[in-house]
């Protein structure tokens, strides 16, 4: 008895329909937002600016790291193309630059 299921859905909700009404969010000219409310919004959006700003330079320096490297394995590629061993020399090169680029 009386163990019934209601809704507790915001929108059927008592407490929140008066919290709303207290607000001035129900009525038809709603509160504008007060300072603090601005200053939280235009905080976000600066940060989502620098995160998207600091992801593009990170992606920037990328390329130019892989179009170096690319470049510095061309150059030794043209240098150990006829000498002996070379493939040995290509490794190490290939291996040495990654492995430099890793400490950035």
């Amino acid at each position: 008895p009386n163990t019934e299921s209601v809704a507790y859905d915001t929108y059927e909700s008592m407490q929140y329909l008066n919290y709303l009404e207290r607000t001035g969010h129900l009525s038809e000219n709603p509160k504008p937002l007060n300072r603090l409310a601005r200053a939280r919004w235009l905080a976000l959006a600066l940060v989502g600016l620098a995160a998207g700003l600091v992801a593009i330079s990170v992606d920037l320096g990328m390329e130019h790291l892989i179009q170096l490297r690319e470049h510095i394995n061309d150059s030794v590629v043209d240098v150990v193309q006829g000498l002996r061993g070379g493939v040995f020399l290509q490794y190490a090169s290939f291996a040495g630059v990654r492995l430099a680029m890793a400490t950035i």
